[in-house]
């Protein structure tokens, strides 16, 4: 499976998981180059406080286990201790 074939198919169980749970949600296409949060504010017009950034771990360990951390882009996080504060569990 290609990474753009794999992509659209993560997309479009996150877009499913998203319909059932009926929360609103708006799906955009942004230009990777605006992938720092800052920029991607001042280009689409969306205010640094109502953005969040999506950071994705992975264990390091088989069986694999990924936790996504879903924090305000006005918020500082400390990943590998909040994860592994969640988890209950050793580093990722």
């Amino acid at each position: 499976m290609s990474d753009a074939s794999s992509d659209a198919a993560v997309g479009q169980r996150v877009v499913a998981v998203l319909d059932g749970l009926g929360v609103p949600y708006e799906v955009m296409q942004i230009d990777p180059a605006l992938a720092d949060t800052t920029e991607f504010c001042a280009h689409y017009g969306i205010p640094l406080d109502q953005s969040a950034n999506t950071i994705v771990v992975a264990s390091k360990k088989e069986p694999k286990q990924y936790c996504a951390c879903l924090v305000l882009a006005t918020t500082r996080l400390d990943v590998n201790h909040a994860v592994r504060k969640l988890r209950g569990a050793s580093p990722v």
